[in-house]
Parts: structure tokens; C-alpha cells; sequence
């Protein structure tokens, strides 16, 4: 029957592409992109606990080099394991990009990995693959009026915006709706407050 089917050029032609994806994203995540994933070790250098059972963990890269990005962006992160587990989990940026040399990232006690964050220790490697994706106000420079809409532990990407904008000290109007399941989980709720005396935020 297999024979039969593969005996058909076009056929054979789509199995043999087939495996030679497979083989080509195989031999990429498991032996080419570890070694450069490596490079990537940045170090603990803070823990923070948040309203809303969340964690803010800062890190600074082992070989000082800045990590750059556009605020609202994420990367894929690998705590406990070495690049070569293929464990990572994506999580976005809560820092400014304007200070680079140590970024940041908060995260909510959700599940089995997330239970984990809180028992972070400073010094401890975590392995940083960054940065991705296209949310961010940076996209869109030429808006004049900003609406930032988050629930929950969303609101990650807009503290980045937020903190981005108030050290690029752009004064351009904000408006920022937020909920949350009680006034007591509201993650930032202090640092949002004080954000409104620099921002032209309500």
C-alpha cells in the first residue's frame, strides 16, 4: 500500500519534503540552536513579589550585554534546565527598553513552572532567547493618543510601554483600562499611580 502510494513522483516528492523539514528543524533545535542559546545566560540579580501572587525577576546578562528591545515585546525563557531540555516559556518584558543593561520580567503563579518563579535565587543562570514579537507602541510612532486596554497579569507588556515612555519622558495622552478580580491583585497598582504624576495618563 506504501509502496504503492509512494510510487507516484509527486507524492514521493511531498514525503521526501516532508522529512527533510522534519530532519532540518530537528538538527536546528536540538544541536544549532542550543550552542547559541547559551550565549544568551543572563544571571538573577532580583526578586520581587507583586500584588496578584505575581513575581517580578530581574536579570543582567553574564557576558554585559545589553538586551534590546521595543516595549511589549516577549522572549522565550529557560529557568532550571540547560538550553539543551527544550523547556522554554514565553513571557513578555516588564521593564523599559530604555535601560537595557538589566531586564525584567513578571510573572504569575499560575501553573506547575510559573510555582516556581518565588524560589529563584540571585545569582542563578536563566537563559534568555529574545526579542520577539510585534506589540508595541513603538510600531506606531506617529499616534498622538495612546488606549491600553489589560486584565490580570496582561498588563506585563503595557508596564513596559508605560516605563518606556515615562523615561523617554513622552508626554503624548494615555489611557489605561485595567481590571482585575479585586482592588488587592491589581499588579503595579502603587507604580501605576505614580507613573500618572510624569504621563499624561488617566
Amino acid at each position: 500500500m506504501v509502496g504503492n502510494y509512494l510510487s507516484y513522483p509527486l507524492e514521493r516528492a511531498i514525503w521526501i519534503g516532508y522529512t527533510a523539514a522534519w530532519l532540518t528543524l530537528l538538527c536546528y533545535t536540538r544541536i544549532i540552536y542550543p550552542p547559541k542559546l547559551i550565549r544568551n545566560k543572563f544571571k538573577v540579580t532580583a526578586l520581587k513579589e507583586e500584588r496578584g501572587a505575581s513575581w517580578t525577576v530581574t536579570l543582567r546578562s553574564a557576558r554585559n550585554k545589553p538586551m534590546l528591545f521595543k516595549p511589549g515585546q516577549f522572549a522565550w525563557i529557560t529557568l532550571w534546565k540547560t538550553p539543551f531540555s527544550d523547556t522554554e516559556h514565553p513571557f513578555s518584558f516588564s521593564s523599559s527598553s530604555e535601560k537595557p543593561d538589566e531586564i525584567s520580567f513578571t510573572i504569575k503563579d499560575l501553573e506547575k513552572f510559573t510555582s516556581t518563579i518565588k524560589e529563584l535565587k540571585v545569582g542563578q543562570d536563566v537563559y534568555v532567547d529574545g526579542p520577539h514579537g510585534v506589540f508595541s507602541m513603538d510600531r506606531h510612532p506617529d499616534t498622538q493618543k495612546l488606549i491600553f486596554i489589560a486584565g490580570g497579569i496582561d498588563i506585563t507588556p503595557i508596564m513596559s510601554m508605560l516605563r518606556s515612555m515615562a523615561d523617554r519622558h513622552d508626554q503624548r495622552p494615555v489611557k489605561l483600562f485595567y481590571n482585575n478580580r479585586d482592588w488587592n491583585s491589581l499588579t503595579f497598582r502603587e507604580e501605576i499611580a505614580d507613573l500618572k504624576k510624569n504621563l499624561t495618563c488617566r
